[in-house]
């Protein structure tokens, strides 16, 4: 697991306006919190800046897993 700054995961919360930047549900309709998801996996190269990290919902995060793409 990556470790991502405060800062950081505040700044993609506000940046997708408490949404999941896949489906779109906000986080106070989601039963589990949002998670910072990296766009590009970190094992597949992908960086811990913000233009590589989405906030997404548990389901979009999970189908995606540490795969570059999902449904």
């Amino acid at each position: 697991m990556t470790y991502i700054p405060e800062p950081i995961k505040t700044f993609i919360r506000q940046r997708a306006k408490y949404r999941c930047e896949y489906c779109g549900l906000t986080e106070n309709f989601s039963y589990y919190g949002h998670q910072i998801d990296h766009i590009i996996p970190t094992k597949h190269r992908g960086s811990s800046e913000a233009i590589n990290l989405a906030l997404a919902c548990f389901d979009c995060n999970n189908a995606k897993s540490s795969d570059v793409a999902s449904y």
